[in-house]
């Protein structure tokens, strides 16, 4: 590993961009960066694919096909925040590469469990792993391009990231069908191994930036989220009143964490930054848009294989143009952003991604590949397309240089919580939508119901479809009337 990042001090007024030394590692950092960002994004669709298989060879019930994602999830949004924290602390290239390293042994591990408690353990940890990882990824490109020059990175690394994750559902699928779901989770781990050669030779060794870690918001956030996340699953697997305590305890423990933010010395999510209207605008639509698409994409794959008799290849298929259409638009809305700012299009891309979930309900009415499934993708992957770069732009050009980690970690943790939240809701909203056809039964359990399993199941998927909608016209909204003609500045913290 090279070091550095710079071979003389900084002035107090430089930007850390301005060091020789880190311009040159620019197509290592990036090459990192976005095998890194790629694995983490990719595990979700993949897993999406494999859950009818797994639950078959696992004789998974619903509650532990959401825990299989949710395990991931939990964790991953629970400890974002704290990676983030630790790579500004301690040096973003060393958490970057212990990130990677624990993603991919515990990857193998998923790959290679005999039993649903040996998988969620494996993607509980492996969660953690990829939220030292990620938040890092995003704040290496920051020490390394000129802000002026940002945007432009940030597309590069969303449109790289998407197009590898495009292959991810197809690959996946592909591998289910023909040897099952065990090489399809396995297909992270030679890329997980390529980006930690790729950072150790070539991403300059961070130095630490000092300060402490908030090991108590770190822990009242994971609990947390987890006694929220628990309380929600058992209530999408019809068992409100099962663990409601828990829930009550979840949202008072975030209070906690909230309270306990406001008067820590060194707290992971200073709160100082969301007197930055970007920063909470953004970080706000961030947490609407990512829970309504985590909560459609995570059970169309379901549908469409048990409604609609898809292949776990075609069903993986049908997420490819979403992932493409964002991968080919992300470097222009980069390049558009820096010219025109992000209002626009911040409002119009949750707004078309609105319409893509909306257009869902025809794939319920019919099932078609072509005349329902590509047309409802396309539309949403638009929306997220012109959406996503803005975004994450948005929120690092907010926030001073030195906290660029935090940042991330903080955007990337509400999307996950986002998630995390969103796939037992929605996952309650689908069971709503199942039992409004079936009277009984259960919502992804296909022995539960004796007759019309399948109109059941299209049924659910129209629910789920006009909520999603609804949440991404409502992150629309709180960008048109949010921000206003404000543009991203860093205001101190």
């Amino acid at each position: 590993m090279r070091h550095g990042p710079c071979e003389r001090p900084l002035k107090p007024h430089e930007d850390p961009t301005d060091c020789p030394e880190n311009r040159a590692a620019y197509p290592w950092v990036m090459a990192a960066a976005i095998l890194g960002s790629s694995i983490a994004f990719i595990d979700g669709t993949i897993v999406s694919i494999a859950l009818p298989a797994i639950r078959t060879d696992l004789g998974a019930s619903l509650e532990e096909m959401q825990w299989i994602v949710n395990s991931y999830a939990l964790i991953l949004a629970a400890f974002l925040l704290p990676g983030g924290a630790a790579g500004d602390v301690f040096g973003r290239s060393r958490i970057f590469l212990l990130g990677v390293a624990i993603y991919t042994v515990t990857s193998l591990w998923a790959g290679l469990a005999g039993s649903t408690e040996a998988l969620i353990t494996a993607r509980t940890l492996e969660g953690f792993g990829a939220a030292l990882m990620v938040p890092a990824s995003l704040a290496l490109i920051t020490d390394h391009v000129p802000k002026e020059r940002r945007g432009a990175a940030i597309g590069l690394w969303s449109a790289a990231s998407a197009a590898t994750t495009a292959l991810g559902p197809v690959l996946g699928g592909l591998l289910v069908d023909m040897a099952g779901w065990r090489p399809a989770l396995l297909l992270t781990v030679p890329f997980g191994v390529l980006t930690f050669i790729v950072a150790w030779i070539g991403v300059p060794k961070s130095a630490p930036g000092g300060g402490r870690m908030d090991w108590t918001g770190g822990l009242l956030v994971c609990a947390g989220l987890g006694g929220l996340a628990i309380w929600l699953t058992n209530a999408s697997a019809g068992a409100a009143g099962q663990g409601a305590w828990l829930g009550l305890l979840g949202l008072a423990l975030l209070a906690g964490f909230v309270l306990h933010q406001s008067r820590a010395k060194a707290p992971m999510m200073p709160l100082g930054l969301f007197r930055n209207a970007p920063f909470s605008v953004a970080n706000l639509q961030t947490f609407l848009l990512y829970g309504a698409l985590s909560g459609a994409l995570t059970y169309l794959p379901v549908v469409l294989i048990d409604a609609f008799g898809y292949s776990a290849t075609l069903a993986g298929t049908a997420m490819l143009p979403f992932a493409l259409i964002i991968a080919v638009l992300s470097r222009v809305a980069g390049g558009a952003m820096d010219r025109f700012g992000a209002r626009p299009m911040l409002v119009a891309g949750p707004a078309l991604t609105a319409a893509g979930f909306a257009a869902m309900v025809w794939i319920a009415r019919d099932g078609g590949f072509t005349t329902s499934v590509l047309p409802a993708m396309a539309i949403a992957g638009l929306g997220m397309g012109i959406t996503v770069t803005p975004l994450s732009t948005t929120v690092m050009n907010s926030v001073p240089q030195d906290r660029a980690g935090t940042a991330s970690g903080v955007n990337n943790a509400l999307s996950r919580a986002a998630g995390l939240i969103g796939v037992p809701v929605f996952g309650l909203v689908g069971q709503a939508g199942f039992r409004s056809v079936a009277g009984e039964g259960t919502f992804g359990e296909p022995g539960s119901v004796a007759l019309g399993y399948a109109d059941a199941m299209a049924q659910a998927l129209i629910w789920i479809a006009v909520a999603a909608a609804a949440l991404a016209l409502a992150s629309a909204l709180v960008a048109r009337t949010g921000l206003g003609g404000a543009e991203p500045r860093a205001d101190p913290a």
